[in-house]
């Protein structure tokens, strides 16, 4: 990817179905960590909990949320993709599709969409996100529209990567001519610890922070290169000279060891903003 390309061009690849499913099956595959079960042993859901999800693609999550509140509870999906969304309706039997409300609308459009939902005066227990919310024009904007669906002791969830991740991957790609964008370093580094939490710190009075560092194993050029084309940074100018760095690498490596490293915030309690309200973010 050409480091000029525009954030508009790295959503539209985040969003695409097929490339989102591939990246999920393939880091499923060689990953260390079971990182959906991760990601639920640091959330309290109780059956006959309302959680509202963004982001929500294909239905990773999604799934385990509609297991873990039981039949007397309610999740809402929302992306920006309608492929997605019914991709994620296709996976859910017709009993449970009684709970599961989809919505299709851009995360700026949030409020707007719970309105024409009929779930605007809904108030969720948890709010959550996964590897999702740098894609937004104005992220803070969206922590704040959500803030106001909160039910009362309930937790916003925000999940993503921070640090070092992916140093290993994208040292290779460097060697290799790659130039990553701005915007996929920032996501991938700097968006958790310098917009998430100083945000979270001003407005919620709790904030529990986990992480883990997974590590991802690749055994062939093959398998990494065809990663590396449904990611959102993939350039095509680039191809040759990164199918070259692969097979040399493998031909003296039997495996490629990346690590991806992730972060778990919740945050709990709202602040009175009044006293802070001098802060920037």
């Amino acid at each position: 990817m050409r480091n000029h390309e525009s954030n508009s061009d790295i959503i539209n690849r985040a969003t695409d179905s097929s490339s989102l499913s591939t990246r999920i099956s393939s880091n499923d595959q060689a990953q260390d960590l079971d990182f959906i079960g991760w990601i639920f042993d640091n959330i309290n859901i109780s059956e006959g909990d309302k959680i509202l999800e963004l982001c929500c693609g294909t239905g990773a999550q999604t799934l385990e949320f509609l297991q873990q509140v039981g039949e007397e509870g309610k999740v809402v999906a929302v992306d920006v993709s309608a492929e997605s969304l019914n991709k994620l309706e296709a996976k859910v039997d017709a009993d449970t599709k009684t709970r599961l409300t989809t919505i299709e609308a851009d995360m700026m459009e949030i409020g707007s969409a719970l309105a024409a939902a009929g779930l605007d005066e809904t108030r969720f227990d948890t709010i959550f996100c996964a590897y999702g919310l740098y894609y937004a024009d104005e992220p803070i904007s969206v922590l704040e529209m959500i803030s106001e669906s909160l039910a009362v002791g309930g937790s916003l969830v925000v999940v993503g990567p921070f640090g070092p991740n992916n140093g290993p991957w994208f040292s290779l790609l460097s060697k290799a001519g790659v130039r990553l964008p701005e915007p996929v370093r920032h996501s991938s580094s700097k968006f958790m610890t310098n917009k998430i939490i100083p945000w979270g710190a001003k407005n919620y009075k709790q904030l529990s922070i986990e992480t883990a560092v997974n590590q991802v194993i690749r055994t062939s050029a093959d398998e990494l290169f065809e990663y590396w084309q449904n990611t959102t940074y993939f350039d095509q100018e680039c191809a040759d000279s990164v199918q070259d760095t692969l097979e040399n690498h493998f031909a003296t490596n039997h495996r490629f060891v990346n690590f991806k490293w992730i972060m778990h915030l919740t945050m709990r309690s709202k602040r009175k903003v009044d006293a802070v309200s001098d802060w920037e973010i």
